[in-house]
C-alpha cells in the first residue's frame, strides 16, 4: 500500500531503446511528480543523468515534501545524497543514506517514516 506502478504510452515514434525515447521518458516523469499523484515523498536510487532531473522537478513540485536519496548503489544518486548531506537541514538519515552502503537496511527505515508520514 505504500506504492502503485501506472504504465505510460508512449509517444509517438519513439522506440523502447536508450537514446531514442526521450519524449516517453519526460512523458513518464511528467506523470510520475504531477500533482494528482500527489507523492508523500521522493526517493531517488542509482540512475544517471535523469535522476537529478527527477529530484529537482519533484522539489520543485512538493518542496515541504521529505526526499530520500540513496548514496549506494551507486549512480547519480549517489552525487546527489552527497550533496544533501552539506545542507544544514540534513537529517541524520540522509546522512546515514549518503555514506551507508547497507541501503538494504536502510530501506526498512525509509519506509517506517513515510508509513508514518501517511498515518498523519
Amino acid at each position: 500500500g505504500l506504492a502503485r506502478v501506472e504504465m505510460t504510452e508512449a509517444a509517438a515514434g519513439d522506440l523502447p531503446e536508450r537514446g531514442r525515447n526521450a519524449r516517453s521518458v519526460a512523458l513518464m516523469r511528467e506523470a510520475m511528480l504531477s500533482k494528482e499523484n500527489d507523492p508523500i515523498a521522493g526517493i531517488f536510487i542509482g540512475g544517471m543523468g535523469g535522476i537529478r532531473a527527477e529530484f529537482s522537478q519533484f522539489q520543485k513540485s512538493f518542496p515541504e515534501r521529505p526526499v530520500y536519496v540513496f548514496g549506494a548503489p551507486g549512480g547519480e544518486a549517489r552525487q546527489l545524497a552527497l550533496a544533501e548531506t552539506h545542507k544544514t537541514s540534513a537529517s541524520p538519515l540522509a546522512r546515514r543514506l549518503a555514506e551507508s552502503d547497507r541501503y538494504d537496511v536502510l530501506v526498512a527505515e525509509v519506509v517506517r517514516e513515510v508509513a508514518d508520514r501517511l498515518e498523519h
